[in-house]
This record gives C-alpha cells, structure tokens and sequence, in this order.
C-alpha cells in the first residue's frame, strides 16, 4: 500500500519536472544567412554541428545543445527553476571546425548583421523560442562584376630575345564583358567589340601556363607552368610558379609586377626527369604511302612517339624565338605527364595545392602568411 502510494506520488512529481525543462527552454534554429540580411527567409538551409550554451547571470551553465541536421537546436536547464520567467538568460552559440562534414579551416563565421540573428551572443528574460543564429561564408559571396584571369599560348620561345617575348601571356577582363575581341577579324559592325583585356604578364616572364589560383587576402595571382606542344616554358621551366600582382599592367612603366614564386624542381621536387635527348622525326613520323592513283584517305599512319619524361630547353625542342611552327616531337607524348597539372588555394588563403603530373602527387605549400605569401613548407599526398 505504501509502495503504491509512493508511486503515484513520484508520478506527477516527474511529470511536472519534465513539463517545467520544457517550458523554461530556449529554442531557435542556426541557418545559412544567404542574402545576409539577418532573418531567416524560405530556402535558407540549416546548419548543424552549431554548438549552443545558456548561462545564469551569474555564470553557472544552465543548458548545452547542438543543431540537428535542419539547424533546430532545443536549450533546456539543467533544474526545474533555472532559467524560468523573470530569470536573465545568457545564450551563446559556437562554430566548431573539424567536426562531421565542417572543415578545420571553415571560414563560417556569425551573420553580418548583428542587430538581428548576426551576433553568436543573445539575452533573453526566461523561456524563448525564435532564438535564431545566422551563419556566414565570406566563400559564398561575390561582386556583381568579377575578374577573371586567363593564361594566354602562343608558339615559340619566349627567352629567345625574338618577338614571342613580348606577346602577351597573362590577361584579366571582367566576367560581364560580351561582344567580340578587339583583335578579331572583320565581323558584323552592329555588334561591338568587347571590352579590351587588360595585359598582366607577357611570355618572357611566365612562359606557358595552366594553372590559376586567386588569393584574395594577397590580392595576387598564382599561375603554374604546363608543358605544351610548340609553347615555350617560362624562366622557371616545367616546375615553375609564378605570382601576379593584378593591378600592374606589363605595358606600364614598371613592366608589370610578376614575381618567380617557386621552382619545384630547385627544391628536389622533380616535375620531370633531368637531361635531354635530341628527338628527330624519326619518332613520331607520320608515314603516308599513296602510291601512283591511290586515294589519300588510304594512307597509313605510323604516329609513334615512345615517351620520355625528359623536358629539354625551350632551344633544345626546337622553338623560334619569333614564333612560328616547330617539330618538337618529345611534347607528344609528354602533355599531362610531366610538369605541373592544376593548382588550388584553401578557403583561408594559407595553403596552395599543386599538381606534380610527373610523381603523380599533390603537394601542399605553406604560404605562411596568407596577406603576403611565403613558401615555407611543402608536404605532399600519397601516391
């Protein structure tokens, strides 16, 4: 009999305590501010992994939640009258990195507008719900207008002190820019020319490049050589990267701003195999037999070209210093197999990522210091 009433005595006793964590809870949502206006509008995601604290006024934890997959997040106190009505309530909400699917060096950061959802630090008085967080990503912003930067071929040796050294190899125009090339050809006057590109770099200070990484901490440019059939490398050869300053032009006063960043194959990181063996048409000849009354389309090709990862000087592969066509049968069979492939740099402008197409691995560049770049420390991935 006792033990029966003791029960049902707990019962509701348990039942209001539960009910009591409940309303005395805050709760809220953390989501992707898109448009960054500091409400949550339809369509705006969720985030989760958002780790969020309440406090007493007097500092002693009251609750401690994290967003679910929709960015929900429910703050119940510890005890049944902590953080009732009339109480001040401190809430808090953390960016975790390196937790689930958020990088180590996520640039999330709270929303930018701090009067409304922005801030990672709320007071309320009791239980309240809508305590929203916006979430922010510097990455998932853009100007109306931006620039793009393109490598530009052409045939010949640019350290040849002929013509090739002074085209144009590095441009930048902006990414509305419509109409045709101001070099184009003659074409129908009813549509303009577009806007003209603006010269960063002509071939005799990068060569032939590929690659392009834009670090806008530094406000410069990386760009990486590839080697190229006909195309002449660069001062740093098959190995080499190069930074570009965007906002001098090669054609100013000062010659623009390019600056000989890193020689992988200097510092032991070989792109390619050392030496060089002449290559005469002997490899890679096309051998037509159309004898007396025989159709062309009959002739045979014997396209061999046995590779060598042996990349000479841009006079050993027989390039022009004024342009113009050459042999240079080794090229062949060595593009996307010696040199550099592509280039990337981290959200947070510290690491470039580089492509060896020679040793098949990505290395890792320290750049130190993101606002001026620096090699300090390359790593580099499994094979």
């Amino acid at each position: 009999m006792k033990q029966i009433f003791l029960r049902n005595l707990l019962l509701p006793f348990a039942f209001f305590f539960s009910l009591s964590l409940t309303t005395n809870a805050q709760t809220g949502f953390a989501y992707r501010d898109l448009n960054a206006n500091g409400a949550k509008d339809a369509g705006e995601p969720g985030v989760s992994g958002i780790q969020v604290k309440s406090f007493q006024s007097s500092g002693a934890i009251l609750g401690n939640a994290t967003t679910a997959a929709d960015g929900s997040y429910t703050l119940s106190p510890k005890c049944c009258c902590c953080g009732g009505g009339g109480q001040n309530v401190r809430v808090e909400f953390y960016i975790v990195t390196g937790v689930g699917c958020r990088p180590a060096s996520s640039n999330d950061q709270a929303g930018y507008n701090g009067t409304l959802d922005g801030s990672s630090v709320k007071f309320v008085v009791g239980p309240a719900s809508a305590q929203n967080f916006a979430v922010a990503n510097i990455n998932e912003y853009y100007i109306n207008d931006p620039k793009v930067f393109i490598p530009i071929w052409g045939n010949g040796n640019p350290l040849g002190g002929g013509t090739r050294a002074t085209d144009t190899a590095f441009v930048m125009f902006n990414y509305q820019n419509n109409g045709y090339a101001p070099t184009a050809p003659v074409h129908n006057v009813s549509y303009p020319n577009a806007p003209a590109r603006v010269p960063l770099a002509k071939a005799s200070q990068i060569g032939s490049c590929w690659g392009v990484a834009y670090s806008r901490f530094a406000d410069r440019v990386f760009t990486s050589a590839v080697v190229k059939r006909q195309i002449g490398l660069g001062p740093l050869g098959s190995g080499g990267i190069y930074l570009i300053n965007p906002n001098v032009t090669y054609n100013s006063p000062s010659g623009g701003d390019v600056t000989n960043f890193i020689d992988l194959d200097a510092l032991g990181i070989a792109t390619r195999t050392a030496g060089y063996t002449a290559r005469g048409w002997g490899y890679g000849q096309i051998n037509m037999t159309c004898g007396a009354g025989t159709p062309a389309d009959n002739a045979t090709f014997n396209p061999r070209v046995p590779f060598s990862a042996q990349v000479g000087s841009n006079t050993d592969r027989g390039l022009a210093a004024n342009g113009g066509l050459s042999d240079d049968i080794a090229a062949f069979s060595q593009v996307g197999k010696v040199g550099i492939g592509d280039i990337e740099l981290s959200e947070d402008g510290r690491y470039l990522f580089v492509t060896n197409l020679f040793d098949q691995r990505i290395y890792r560049i320290d750049l130190t210091k993101r606002y001026k770049p620096c090699c300090t420390y390359i790593s580099r991935s499994a094979n």
